[in-house]
């Protein structure tokens, strides 16, 4: 399968992968779970996988960043980002690269925030755990992102733990349609886009955001 997207200039290509294989395992042996991608992401490019629902999108989006769950393998193919070879990075150096310059949010931003710690804490952490700017600033960042993205409160929802903070950004049970989960998706997304942003940022959703909603 291929998803070229073929534009974008010559040395542009930040994310390559070639013949990708990914192995699953099952009924006590390996399958084959997805069969030789190929995919080009230029800078400042958007794409999209379209799929029905473990059609592989996730696992291939974890393995883009050199990572597989549990009972998968990669057992072919090269991923290259940036022109680095993720196949080939050790765990160290892998480490260094999630949470600063690739990163990846689940589809259900509720289950993958820690319930016990406040969404600040958590927004800030890897920019923390790296060292990469003062806890102060960080903080500073998360606030501004967050109203950037127009989630209600931006000034004090960081001060919420996770379920209080989508109780207000879904506006309530009664709240429940389209432009409510539009609203989650802003909140799963602010996570990974604290300062300095990744170069490459993947998301898994069954809502299609607007144009704009993907500008911010």
């Amino acid at each position: 399968m291929s998803t070229d997207t073929g534009t974008g200039r010559s040395g542009d290509v930040l994310l390559e992968i070639r013949d990708l294989r990914i192995e699953g395992y099952s009924d006590e042996q390996w399958h084959q779970i997805i069969k030789g991608v190929d995919l080009t992401l230029h800078r400042g490019e958007v794409m999209g996988l379209i799929g029905e629902s473990g059609a592989g999108k996730s696992t291939l989006g974890l393995a883009a960043m050199g990572y597989t769950q549990p009972g998968c393998r990669i057992n072919g193919g090269t991923i290259m980002f940036d022109g680095m070879d993720l196949r080939a990075a050790s765990e160290s150096e892998k480490r260094r690269l999630w949470g600063t310059r690739i990163a990846y949010v689940a589809q259900s931003a509720a289950a993958s925030f820690n319930p016990a710690h406040r969404l600040i804490d958590q927004t800030v952490e890897a920019a923390n755990r790296m060292k990469l700017r003062a806890d102060a600033e960080s903080r500073e960042d998360a606030v501004d992102l967050y109203r950037q993205l127009q989630l209600p409160d931006p000034e004090t929802i960081g001060n919420r733990t996770p379920g209080t903070a989508f109780a207000l950004v879904m506006g309530g049970i009664a709240d429940s349609g389209p432009s409510a989960w539009r609203r989650q998706n802003r909140l799963n997304t602010s996570v990974p886009l604290v300062p300095p942003k990744p170069k490459l940022f993947f998301t898994a959703t069954s809502i299609f955001m607007s144009r704009a909603e993907l500008a911010q």
